[in-house]
């Protein structure tokens, strides 16, 4: 299929591709390019022809070097002792999180029964400063000369070795390549003497095409190395959250305990105001931690710093800190100074990288917490992450799925194609583009074997009917995929059960009493009523679409541009203003906040409100039941604290989030040393209690073992023989 669409691109190239611009009224040439290679890690990794995350050399962008198993000496392995799951499994999690991942480490065997030995300090310690470093970068020119190389050497018989250990030795694979180079190899495969093979060889040679390579590679201005950027929801939501979120919920609380009454208390109980978000539920998030969604995962982000803290170890809940620090600075729309974010972005991998190290290096046998760092240096080529970001395609999964299962198995591809071809027409028409009319102009010489032109002509639109049935939101306008502006519902006023009331009788009369001749000010001119009513409301929508009411938290811009924290206190309109009668508030109410610093253990500002600190902004653009359940109770309800790892307005939250702590090399280098030696220090000791449970599981069995606990040293050690060996019967007990 990539051939296809490479040709497809070097036509478009040569020709263009004329299109009607229904803006202009015109027709326009369009030349297309490929400005990058979106995708989840194994797919973007096979399009740049890079081994994978399984292989030594895993990441894609540089040559980073992963472990190398021929670096460490080799040992007798011992038959009792079983090789662990593999370093793929997206099932592991650390705490034992990564006693899975850590043994992979240890566990390594090689050919004739012998095992590598456990990974030394000094090893792991290089290891893990290569993983949190960005190595040589990879480029376009690098891997077509080594691609090259293999296609030479596929050419000369007995080859193939080498070969596997070149692409050992780089991290490249080309799938188109290695299919040719299977054709080679079963060419010959049943010819006997190495020089009837060279010519049997050299005859299909002629039969193969010029071009062995991915069709990748001729695509104009691309370098997959370089233009396949970090995807933030395989390698943040459905990486490192998931990852932790499942260490939680399986490893660190565990299952029907009193820990995990309380997290799914905390979690039903956290406030979602400002976060674009519905209520959460604690008892999903946590009974099915194994099959969460993005989405799921997005909301747990926001609040794993307050629901987490007290039920985890402290290098835990740190890892999750960082982790909430740097989400939101991945997840910010805008950028004003792309210098200044970057770092910022940079330090704050940085911190997460090490915090998540002084909890446990296990979890580096996972290289999506290397890919974390290229993320920087995307952002600087292609904008913020969203914008690359492959969560939008997802819904198109259900679209895929439905047009396999409704076809008829023969075509299932055409069948896709074609479902989003007719997708797209009706979108267009539905979204008012125009109709297309065909032509037919007859070749000058009525005896001339030309075949008629047709000449595509802009006509009308679709009518009203049609139109209207998309004019608001529903579930059509979903699939299609439209999008609505929140312009107009912008500052709209519900006034619920409030009655005007005199000016005195509100907050702004009580606390700005001054303001009475400015509000009487603002009304129209021919108003007649001689008292100044104030209407209260009951909400308001904000600028962003929010919903606002009294006790709600706002961020304003006052008049010298600068943003100020502030509690909304009470909505007001003024009767006989234009906004009364267009229901939009002639002002609100605050309440200043005052900035505390950050406060321990959450690493967030502490908010609290300014007594005698008001001010008047202008707008800018449950069901009683008999059961109950557990509740969180503040016993300070002005113990406030901002959460600045919410996603939402990231970019306004930004001046009050705290900034990355800055560390040398050498710092760097003493924290990566001191997590070793600690990870080294517990692999002994698993190792020891091993050993002396499986000595004692020999102990137990002593004898042929026909029986329970046949062959037991004592009474006691008997006894215990036969509960230990009653499943075996007669075996011996379990290591």
């Amino acid at each position: 299929m990539l051939d296809g669409i490479v040709e497809q691109l070097e036509a478009a190239w040569e020709s263009g591709i004329r299109a009607y611009d229904c803006v202009h009224k015109e027709y326009v040439l369009m030349i297309p390019s490929v400005v990058a290679l979106l995708g989840d890690n194994p797919m973007q990794s096979e399009l740049s022809c890079h081994v994978g995350l399984m292989g030594k050399y895993f990441c894609r962008v540089c040559q980073v070097k992963g472990f190398d198993t021929s670096d460490q000496p080799s040992q007798p392995s011992q038959q009792e002792e079983t090789a662990p799951h593999g370093e793929n499994s997206e099932a592991e999690t650390a705490s034992e999180v990564s006693d899975a991942g850590s043994e992979l480490l240890q566990v390594k065997h090689g050919a004739k029964g012998r095992k590598k030995a456990n990974e030394t300090l000094h090893s792991m310690v290089e290891r893990v400063k290569r993983f949190l470093k960005r190595g040589e970068p990879r480029t376009k020119r690098q891997t077509l000369n080594n691609l090259q190389t293999m296609a030479r050497d596929a050419k000369i018989v007995g080859n193939q070795t080498k070969i596997k250990m070149f692409k050992t030795s780089i991290g490249i694979k080309d799938n188109f390549l290695e299919h040719f180079m299977g054709r080679m190899q079963s060419s010959y495969a049943k010819i006997t003497g190495h020089a009837k093979k060279q010519d049997t060889l050299e005859r299909f040679l002629t039969t193969l095409p010029e071009d062995l390579f991915s069709p990748v590679w001729r695509i104009a201005g691309l370098d997959p190395h370089s233009d396949t950027p970090v995807e933030i929801l395989h390698v943040i939501l459905l990486g490192f959250v998931k990852y932790f979120w499942r260490d939680v919920v399986q490893n660190q609380i565990k299952k029907n305990s009193p820990e995990q009454d309380t997290l799914i208390t905390r979690l039903d109980c956290f406030d979602v105001s400002g976060l674009n978000m519905s209520k959460l539920s604690g008892q999903t998030l946590v009974q099915y931690a194994g099959s969460l969604t993005g989405r799921d995962f997005r909301a747990i982000a926001q609040a794993a710093p307050f629901v987490l803290q007290g039920l985890v170890s402290s290098k835990c809940y740190s890892a999750w800190v960082g982790l909430a620090n740097l989400i939101p600075l991945v997840w910010q729309p805008l950028i004003d100074n792309i210098d200044s974010h970057v770092a910022t972005l940079d330090a704050a991998i940085q911190d997460f990288l090490l915090r998540v190290t002084i909890w446990t290096p296990r979890w580096f046998n996972k290289p999506k917490f290397h890919i974390l760092l290229h993320l920087p240096e995307h952002i600087r080529r292609f904008g913020p992450a969203i914008l690359f970001a492959t969560e939008g395609f997802e819904s198109f999964n259900a679209v895929i799925r439905a047009k396999s299962v409704h076809s008829n198995r023969q075509a299932p591809s055409r069948d896709i194609a074609k479902g989003f071809a007719q997708g797209s027409r009706i979108r267009h028409f539905m979204s008012g583009g125009p109709l297309f009319t065909r032509e037919h102009t007859v070749a000058n010489n009525e005896d001339s074997n030309e075949e008629p032109q047709r000449q595509h002509i802009p006509g009308a639109t679709v009518g009203t009917g049609p139109l209207g049935i998309i004019a608001q939101p529903n579930i059509i306008t979903d699939y299609l995929g439209h999008q609505f502006s929140n312009q107009s519902s912008r500052g709209y006023c519900h006034r619920g059960e409030f009655l005007p009331v005199p000016f005195e009788s509100t907050q702004v009369g009580m606390k700005l009493p001054h303001l009475r001749e400015t509000a009487a000010r603002c009304r129209l001119p021919n108003f007649s009523q001689a008292d100044l009513l104030l209407q209260r409301c009951q909400s308001s929508i904000l600028h962003n679409g929010d919903t606002c009411q009294p006790g709600s938290w706002v961020l304003i811009r006052d008049s010298n541009g600068r943003t100020i924290l502030a509690s909304v206190v009470e909505i007001v309109q003024i009767e006989g203003t234009l906004n009364h009668g267009a229901s939009r508030p002639d002002f609100y109410l605050v309440q200043h906040a005052l900035n505390e610093g950050c406060v321990h253990p959450y690493e967030m500002p502490l908010i609290t409100l300014q007594e005698d600190s008001y001010d008047v902004m202008d707008p800018v653009e449950r069901q009683i039941t008999s059961q109950t359940r557990m509740a969180v109770s503040h016993n300070n309800p002005h113990d406030i604290v901002l959460n600045t790892a919410q996603m939402r307005d990231s970019f306004y939250l930004g001046i009050f989030r705290k900034q990355p702590e800055h560390r040398t090399e050498v710092e760097k280098d003493n924290m990566i040393l001191e997590a070793s030696t600690r990870e080294i220090d517990c692999r002994k000791e698993r190792g020891d209690q091993q050993s002396r449970a499986h000595g004692r599981g020999r102990g137990l069995g002593v004898g042929r073992g026909r029986g329970r606990g046949r062959g037991g040293r004592g009474g006691h050690l008997e006894e215990q023989g036969a509960t230990l060996s009653q499943r075996g019967r007669g075996r011996q007990g379990p290591d």
